[in-house]
Order: C-alpha cells, then sequence, then structure tokens
C-alpha cells in the first residue's frame, strides 16, 4: 500500500528510516527506500517550524494562539470548509485567531441547532476570526465561497447588573429519595450465611453450584452459559433488613428489586407481586408497593427462588420514598423528610443516593423586555444543569462559563426561574467502598467484609452549591 501511494505521486515524510515489516528486517522495505528517496522526505523531529512548512494547509491557519490544548477537525464540502475547534483543558481558557478559506462565516450551534454569522474580516479568498473557548468549550465554524450571509449575529449574554429576585431561593427535590440496601443473608437449603455484601453472597451462591458468578467473571461463547440452566434442585433465600425510625407516610414507599419473574418477594412475610406494566431505571427492575406492610422498626425483605436459576444473580435491593437517611454503625435508617432542602450536597441533608433532578427556584419581576436576561450558575456539581422559565424548558448548562440567555423566554412582569441540577447513577449505584472517582470496574465491588457506618460511604457532592444569579444588560 505504502508503495503504491508513492508510485501514484503521494509524498512521504518520515523521521527515522524503518527496516522493518512485521518484526522482522525487510529488503524488500530497504529496496524500496532507496529506489523512491527522491520522494521521501527525512527530518530528524517534528518541531512546530516544521509543521508550518510541511504540513500546513493554505486552507486553513492559526495564529497568536494561547492555551496548550486547543485542537481542531476539518472537512470539506462542495459548499465550504466546516471547522470545529475544541479546547481540552478543564481548567484554562483557549483564545486566538483562525483564517479559513472562504468569503463569509456562519456559527453552527449545536446544542440549539441554530446558525449565526460569525464576525470576522475578508483578506482576499479567507475569512479571519478571533475565537475564545472557556474549559472544555469548542466552537463549529462554516466558512461558504459565497459572499452573501443571511444569518445574524449571535445575540451577547447579558453580562451587567444582578437583579434582585423577588422571593427567596425554594428547592425541591423532584423524584422519591431512595436507600440501597447491599448487605443481605443468604440461605440455601435452610443453612444460613448473615450479613453478607451482595456481591460476597452472589459469589458464595453460584460457588455453592461449583461455578463463579458466570455474568461477573465470564463471557458467553455461543450459549454456553445459559445451557447450564438445568438445576432442578436448591432453595435460596435472600433477607435484606431496613430501619424506619422516624415518623413517616409510609402509604407510598415502594420497594425495587431486578427479575421478578426469577425471583418471589416477600415483605415482612406477605407475599407481593411486582406492579404490571411498570419498571425502575431499567426492564428488569420490578416495582412493588410496600406501602401497606412496611412498619416502624425492623423491616424484611425475602427474595426466593426453587429450584435455583442461572439468571439468579443476588443484587442490592432499593427502597423509595419520602424520607430521609441518617447514618447509623451499619448503613442507614430512615428518617422524616427533609422539611426545607437548601443550596450544598445532597448528601449531607439525608439523600445520599439521591441521583435525579433537584429544583432550585426563584421569581423575578421584569418590566423592561428590551434589556438582555442571563442565568449565571456559580459554585455547583452535577452532569449538567436543566433551566425552567415559567415551568418550561428552556435549554441547560453543562460547562463553563456556566450561563444561559434568558432573554427569548422572558414574559413581562412575574418570572419563576428554575435551575435543575442533576446528579447521576455514581451514588445509587456505587462503588461505595472506593473513593476512587477516575475510573469504575467490576473489581471497584470485590473484598467488601464488613458493613461501614452510612457516614463512611462515598458518594459524590451533588447540589447547586451557591445561590445562582440573574443578570441584566442594555
Amino acid at each position: 500500500m505504502l508503495k503504491e501511494f508513492v508510485k501514484s505521486g503521494g509524498e512521504l515524510i518520515v523521521f527515522s528510516t524503518p527496516t522493518f515489516i512485521d518484526g522482522k528486517e525487510s529488503a524488500e522495505l530497504a529496496q524500496f527506500m532507496k529506489d523512491y528517496a527522491g520522494q521521501i522526505k527525512t527530518y530528524n523531529e517534528l518541531s512546530d517550524q516544521l509543521i508550518q512548512t510541511v504540513f500546513a494547509s493554505p486552507q486553513i491557519c492559526f495564529r497568536q494562539v494561547a492555551g496548550n490544548h486547543l485542537y481542531h477537525h476539518r472537512r470539506t464540502y462542495k459548499d465550504g470548509e466546516l471547522v470545529f475547534l475544541v479546547n481540552s483543558s478543564l481548567t484554562e481558557s483557549a483564545t486566538g485567531r483562525v483564517s479559513i478559506e472562504g468569503k463569509t462565516l456562519m456559527e453552527l450551534d449545536a446544542m440549539s441547532g441554530s446558525i449565526y454569522a460569525y464576525p470576522c474580516k475578508t483578506d482576499g479568498n479567507h475569512v479571519e476570526a478571533e475565537f475564545s473557548l472557556p474549559p472544555a468549550g469548542s466552537l463549529i465554524l462554516f466558512s461558504s465561497p459565497s459572499a452573501t450571509n443571511t444569518y445574524k449575529v449571535k445575540p451577547e449574554i447579558a453580562s451587567g447588573q444582578i437583579m434582585r429576585s423577588s422571593t427567596p431561593l425554594e428547592v425541591k427535590r423532584l423524584k422519591d429519595n431512595a436507600l440501597s440496601i447491599d448487605f443481605c443473608d443468604l440461605i440455601i437449603d435452610g443453612k444460613a450465611e448473615r450479613h453478607l455484601y451482595t456481591v460476597e453472597a452472589c459469589n458464595k451462591l453460584y460457588q455453592h453450584y461449583g461455578m463463579n458468578d458466570p455474568w461477573n467473571s465470564a463471557i458467553q461463547y455461543k450459549q454456553k452459559i445459559v445451557e447450564k440452566d438445568t438445576f432442578r434442585t436448591g432453595d435460596i433465600k435472600v433477607l435484606y433488613n431496613f430501619i424506619v425510625a422516624g415518623n413517616i407516610d409510609k402509604s407510598k414507599m415502594r420497594l425495587v428489586a431486578e427479575q421478578p419473574d426469577i425471583w418471589k418477594v416477600k415483605v415482612n412475610g406477605k407475599a407481593l407481586s411486582a406492579l404490571n406494566g411498570e419498571y425502575w431505571l431499567d426492564s428488569r427492575f420490578g416495582v412493588y408497593n410496600i406501602g401497606d406492610v412496611a412498619k416502624t422498626g425492623v423491616n424484611t425483605i425475602e427474595l426466593s427462588v426453587k429450584p435455583m436459576s442461572i439468571y439468579a444473580e443476588i443484587a442490592p435491593v432499593y427502597v423509595l420514598g419520602d424520607f430521609s437517611l441518617e447514618s447509623a454503625p451499619m448503613g442507614w435508617v430512615i428518617r422524616e423528610p427533609v422539611k426545607t432542602f437548601k443550596t450544598g450536597s445532597w448528601k449531607e441533608q439525608g439523600q445520599p443516593y439521591y441521583s435525579w433532578d433537584m429544583g432550585y427556584s426563584k421569581t423575578y419581576h421584569i418590566d423592561n423586555l428590551s434589556d438582555r436576561y442571563a442565568i449565571q450558575l456559580n459554585k455547583w456539581n452535577g452532569t449538567l444543569a436543566e433551566v425552567y422559565v415559567n415551568d418550561q424548558k428552556a435549554g441547560i448548562i453543562a460547562y463553563k462559563p456556566y450561563n444561559f440567555d434568558l432573554t427569548p423566554y422572558i414574559k413581562k412582569g412575574d418570572n419563576k426561574i428554575e435551575v435543575r441540577v442533576i446528579g447521576s447513577l455514581r451514588n445509587l449505584m456505587g462503588p461505595h467502598y472506593t473513593t476512587e472517582v477516575s475510573i469504575t470496574g467490576p473489581w471497584h465491588w470485590n473484598g467488601v467484609q464488613k458493613q461501614a457506618p452510612g457516614n463512611e460511604y462515598y458518594f459524590m457532592n451533588y447540589g447547586l452549591m451557591e445561590d445562582f444569579d440573574v443578570i441584566t444588560s442594555k
């Protein structure tokens, strides 16, 4: 392939003379390098000067770049050039100037789908423009050979005076709180092992039948794993406990347990059936109403299967409802719901497993619709934040500078501005016995021998840590 490329007029650039093919010295390669030496350029090292003189394209040029993590991707189309700029730094901005072949320049807003004219200067057959990308920011530009551009320039985000709200900040949890129960008792044919981490209990169950958990330790070839589902014996029970210590409304409490078609479920001795057509997180997570059987004190959940099944993995179960959680010597106890939420970490307000959205809202009275308005988030942690204006979704905030243009959504008079900070399933699913967050693998759930107090479980700090601002400018 390399020989055909050079034969057809291609230019080959090397920084050392290759002599091996497939790990062996090649006389054919050596002869090729000798025969086509006139078409092969050799350099000692790749430098900035070499990049500019050898690799630079006449279609695009960068100048005055500040920031060491600016990357770009360019595509050439019949009707113009598309350039995607990315600042890969999470801490520093990237600025500079870019010159692209064309007569007019447009910005493609990937978040909204809108197209705007992008400010630029024309220099012969090129347009030149400045750019400034915040940490993790990006910009999509399209240059056209046409001199006609009918798009408007993107309105600037308001950057003036901080407005005073007419109501104090109101914070609401928008879904039920959750408790994950990750320790259990395992009973196989009447023989019990107490207080096992669910991963350890699952391993012991499969090892009792002469194998490791195939769903955690193997890759299925054809039907080799499911073909082992030939059990005729085995009376398996898994018991989970949770404690209700507060005066809470139990009527709407629910239980979630995986694989309702495999496991039979009892709560405090009463058999329950999964709600028909309802699931939670995944279609294999069954939902059970436990409002009639839950009680103050110790509650016991029993999952059972008879005979054993290859699909009978043991996993945590979940209790959902309007409550808060309080750390106990082993895990958690359920307490009264929080009366008034505030800014700060959810885990510090009895919601350590909560992984969904929390709403933060204020009302602003606005008389002048000719001004511009924007919301500015200050300190916050979440996967992203949704912005609602008068109970209608306006857009999202996901990266710096953490602001959003409210102007098109504002009406004259009172306006409810709401930010919904969204967490992640990392807090619900874990792992809760490691502080490593850069990578999560199956091994992070291994080796847990003893249940820790709830306040020693590891959770991410999600929430609006400081109040947001609404900013106005002319």
